[in-house]
């Protein structure tokens, strides 16, 4: 089922709002068949930026620097509260 581009954005709004209260998130939310090129090209205090490509674009990826278990949780809150989706293995 196609979503009317008029309202996609207040879709988009409801389901970060969604995830940020449940805790869950949508797979749709999720980007897959990201390819990072070679090592990191930069970074910070928390994390470190890839080249990428996505389809036939070339992207900046930022990876997030997770030391313990227990951070992945604190990590999953903020990134939904700012609708940033991230795939943890």
């Amino acid at each position: 089922m196609a979503v009317d581009p008029a309202l996609r954005r207040h879709h988009v709004k409801a389901l970060i709002k969604l995830s940020g209260a449940t805790g869950l998130y949508p797979e749709c939310l999720v980007l897959k068949g990201i390819e990072i090129l070679g090592y990191a090209v930069g970074g910070g205090g928390f994390a470190d930026i890839f080249k990428g490509r996505l389809r036939d674009q070339e992207i900046a990826v930022k990876v997030l620097r997770v030391y313990q278990r227990s951070d992945i949780e604190k990590l999953l809150k903020v990134t939904l509260k700012y609708g940033i989706f991230i795939n943890v293995n």
